[in-house]
């Protein structure tokens, strides 16, 4: 485990979770303008209640921050993993592969 400023980082296995995306531009463009993306799209999520439906159906109680580059833009995740007989509306599913390095 190594721990920046605060936030753990942990190797994890794959895993499969209920998120939602922010589409944000590419990270070599306005730092500001991705970090100002993420925080918009939990804060959105927690205003909306969405972030408590989440975590209500969480298996381990913790909230999962994934960023994936997909036709030249950055798609963030916030999710949980939920059992899969769990429907959460507009939800999307992510498979998480093993972390590797």
């Amino acid at each position: 485990m190594t721990t920046i400023e605060g936030f753990a980082v942990h190797k994890l296995p794959a895993m499969t979770l209920a998120t939602y995306v922010t589409k944000l531009p590419i990270p070599d463009s306005n730092a500001h303008e991705i970090s100002a993306g993420k925080q918009g799209l939990i804060a959105g999520l927690a205003h909306g209640g969405k972030l408590q439906e989440l975590l209500a159906h969480s298996i381990d109680h913790r909230l999962y921050a994934v960023s994936r580059i997909q036709n030249n833009v950055l798609c963030y995740y916030v999710g949980t993993q939920i059992p899969p007989i769990v429907h959460i509306e507009e939800a999307e599913w992510q498979s998480i592969p093993q972390a590797t390095t």
